[in-house]
């Protein structure tokens, strides 16, 4: 490879990497602002046992598969095979600008289902070993059939339990 096509695939993915960052930051901000503004209303609606009012689909942030994932293969729940979810622990950032979540994920979309109370996470996912090929992927439609608080806490535990082995 010649030095000038060297610096050629050296500055793409420098660009790429930056890209991705920036929407990833621009992408939380609106995540977190949309939380906190419909959060209490969801919460007091499904607390009622009832629909929020706002119960059509939204997806306020860009989530994966980023091309960094392998095949851009997410499972239903976690990270791909040979990746793990990307966890803040006690300030401890693995792969700082990437990992900016204690858990890993956060809730992407919302207002799924029959009775509205649906969702996707999206899951930050560093390879085993380092942090290059870092990846993001979308969860698939968690809590699709919850119509109630229980169904809604049920659904939490068993999401929670499949991503403390991730």
């Amino acid at each position: 490879m010649t030095g000038w096509k060297r610096l050629g695939v050296s500055v793409d993915t420098g660009v790429g990497k930056g890209t991705e960052r920036l929407g990833r930051f621009v992408s939380r901000r609106a995540a977190l602002r949309t939380a906190v503004l419909t959060g209490a209303t969801a919460l007091g609606a499904v607390a009622l046992g009832q629909r929020p009012a706002f119960a059509a689909v939204r997806c306020p942030a860009y989530c994966g598969p980023s091309s960094h994932c392998p095949k851009r293969i997410c499972p239903e729940v976690g990270c791909p095979v040979g990746h793990r979810l990307c966890k803040v622990v006690n300030g401890h950032n693995p792969c700082p600008g990437l990992c900016e979540w204690p858990t890993g994920s956060w809730v992407h979309c919302v207002g799924y289902g029959k009775c509205g109370h649906g969702f996707s996470l999206c899951q930050d996912c560093k390879p085993d070993h380092g942090c290059a090929g870092f990846c993001i992927c979308v969860s698939g439609v968690l809590c699709r059939e919850c119509c109630s608080p229980a169904d809604v806490r049920a659904e939490q535990r068993r999401v929670r339990d499949i991503l403390a082995v991730s």
